[in-house]
């Protein structure tokens, strides 16, 4: 398994597919098999390189015990460090729930980056579980909505430096 280190935590990652990078980025109590589960990835592996991480206390990422390790800062340089180790040094970002947490702090620390980020934050639960052939108003028809709009992005001049 591919690991990332952020100040001595270890962060475990997969990547996927051809493309764009495109980061995903679960919710809490989740983990980066929950794209998997839901058909996210053969979805979108297609057209992007998907970067798929287990934030710090999930999955197969470290757990730390001092809650001061969960810092937004920390968080968003855990995305950072898996991009470094990658080297990539733009992607786009999606982030689900406590996801889209971590993608505003993308926004604040690293927000060069990032050419385009996308959050999805309160969708119940059916909306995450209805796999990649739901209609437009489920989280993937949305989602597959975000990435077409990540493809007129990338060709902003901003996405080519």
């Amino acid at each position: 398994m591919p690991y990332a280190t952020n100040q001595n935590v270890r962060i475990h990652y997969q990547v996927e597919g051809e493309g764009l990078p495109l980061v995903l980025q679960h919710g809490f109590s989740n983990s980066l098999d929950t794209w998997y589960e839901r058909g996210y990835v053969d979805l979108l592996k297609h057209d992007y390189r998907l970067i798929l991480i287990d934030a710090r206390g999930h999955g197969a990422s470290d757990k730390p015990h001092d809650p001061e390790a969960y810092a937004l800062q920390l968080r968003a340089g855990d995305i950072v460090a898996v991009l470094d180790q990658l080297h990539i040094a733009h992607a786009h970002f999606f982030g689900y729930s406590m996801g889209g947490w971590i993608g505003f702090g993308l926004a604040q620390y690293a927000p060069e980056r990032f050419p385009a980020l996308r959050t999805q934050h309160g969708a119940s639960a059916a909306g995450l579980t209805e796999g990649p052939h739901a209609g437009e108003g489920s989280l993937c028809g949305r989602l597959r909505g975000a990435v077409w709009g990540f493809d007129a992005a990338a060709k902003s001049p901003r996405a080519r430096q």
